[in-house]
Formats: C-alpha cells, sequence, structure tokens
C-alpha cells in the first residue's frame, strides 16, 4: 500500500539533492534508488521481525512517507535539475518508442521473468506465497525472501519517481499519490492472486499495456479521469468475474 509513497519520498529525495545539493542527476538517481530500498527495508522489519500484518504496515507506511515527501519539499515541486543529459529518459525516443520502455521497463521485464521463472529464488517466492507455513517446513527462508521482495519493491517505486522527474522535469511531493491502488489494479488484471502464489510477470505487463492504452484513448476520446478511474474499475470487475469462473470449471473438470 505505500507504493506510491514510497515513489513519492524518493522523488522528493532526488530533487532536493540535484537542487539544493548540486549533485549530478545520475548520482543522485543512484542515491534515490538506496533510499527506496531503504524505505522497503522498514517494512520488512516491522512485518518479518515484529510479525506485524503487512495490510496494518504499509498502510501506516503509506501516510508517513506521504507526510515525509511533503516535509522535506514544503509541499512544492522542486524544478531545475535537467541537466547530463537527464531528460533522456523520460523525453526521447528511439524509432517511435520511448527510451523508458527500451531502456527501463523491457530490460527490467526480461530480468524479472527470468529471476521467477529460472531461479531458486523464484520458486522460492511462489511457494512462499502459496503456503509460508509449508515453505518454511521445507526449508524456505520465509523471512528472507519477504525482506528481499520488500526492497525490491522499494527500489522498482525509486525506479519510478526517476523516470518521472525525467520526464516533468521536476519532482513532486505528490508523484505517487494514488499509484498504490493503480499498482494493485495491473497485477490483479495480470492474473497474480491477492492471497499469494499465483501469477506471471507476462500477465502483469499485458495488463500494464492494456490499462496504458486504455488511458489514452480515453484522453484522446475527451473522457475526463473521473470517468477513466470508473472504467478501469469496471475492467477490473469483469476480469475478477471471467477469471473465477475459469476456476470454477477447472475445479468441476
Amino acid at each position: 500500500m505505500s507504493i506510491g509513497s514510497t515513489m513519492s519520498v524518493c522523488s522528493v529525495t532526488f530533487g532536493l539533492l540535484t537542487v539544493h545539493g548540486g549533485a549530478n542527476p545520475w548520482v543522485a538517481a543512484g542515491i534515490a534508488l538506496l533510499v527506496g530500498a531503504a524505505l522497503g527495508l522498514v517494512n520488512a522489519l516491522f512485518i518479518t521481525l515484529l510479525r506485524l500484518p503487512p495490510l496494518i504496515v504499509t498502510l501506516a507506511t503509506l501516510y508517513l512517507y506521504a507526510s515525509a515527501a511533503n516535509v522535506l519539499s514544503n509541499g512544492t515541486d522542486i524544478n531545475g535539475f535537467d541537466g547530463d543529459g537527464f531528460s533522456v529518459i523520460g523525453q526521447s525516443s528511439i524509432a517511435g518508442i520511448p527510451v523508458q520502455v527500451l531502456l527501463v521497463l523491457l530490460p527490467l521485464f526480461v530480468v524479472g521473468s527470468y529471476v521467477m521463472r529460472r531461479t531458486v529464488f523464484g520458486r522460492h517466492v511462489y511457494t512462499t506465497g502459496s503456503n509460508a507455513a509449508a515453505a518454511t517446513l521445507a526449508g524456505v527462508n520465509v523471512r528472507r525472501i519477504r525482506t528481499i521482495l520488500y526492497v525490491v519493491s522499494g527500489v522498482m517505486a525509486a525506479v519510478g519517481a526517476i523516470v518521472t522527474a525525467s520526464w516533468l522535469s521536476n519532482a513532486q511531493p505528490t508523484s505517487g499519490t494514488g499509484l498504490e491502488l493503480q499498482s494493485i489494479t495491473v497485477a490483479v488484471l495480470g492474473g497474480t492472486a491477492i492471497t499469494g502464489g499465483v501469477g506471471k510477470l507476462s500477465g502483469t505487463f499485458l495488463a500494464l499495456l492494456l490499462v496504458a492504452i486504455l488511458d489514452s484513448g480515453l484522453q484522446l476520446a475527451g473522457v475526463g479521469s473521473t470517468y477513466q478511474i470508473g472504467l478501469l474499475g469496471l475492467v477490473l470487475i469483469v476480469s475478477m468475474l471471467v477469471r473465477t469462473r475459469s476456476v470454477v470449471r477447472e475445479s468441476a473438470v
């Protein structure tokens, strides 16, 4: 639940380092990735060591991180860091394809797919998601798996903050507002089970494309953002109904 707020903190951190700290944008981007990892680790420690419910912890850090982003930036956008070719990430394209897709999204998708499908870690992730107790009895270090996943989640939020900052040429304390719900929507729409243990990055990738195309198409059609959110919710409900019926049919067979 705190993925959006994590992105906001990373965005503000990047902006402060470049504008007020005088850091090179690329160096600041690297530090923002470390900040994202640290914020993800905070979630992991509360959940794995103190054994607090993940929903409560991430909901709490959603508010804490959002507040931190606003306090650090004084509630204002940070501008003036477009230098050293940093804008190429979010504002350039190759053969009509945005650079952030070619150099960020696709490489991360390929690496993530390989890890989840071809490595022991990937299998342990699915096992932990399916049944953490059984995974522990099978020798899986569930705490370590969960900690790594929360850290990776924080890093991915930082990547989103960097790409967004390059695209907009500013860092916003509200850059991640509402994205936690969108990320959940894309994951569920792509076939990931909220109960865990089921899902593929390929399905998530296709769901992301569907949502992006839907948003772009609605904007071109002049449909307001309020209706866009409603239609996205409708698509999610329909997809869940279709999946539920398919599961029931498979169980009957």
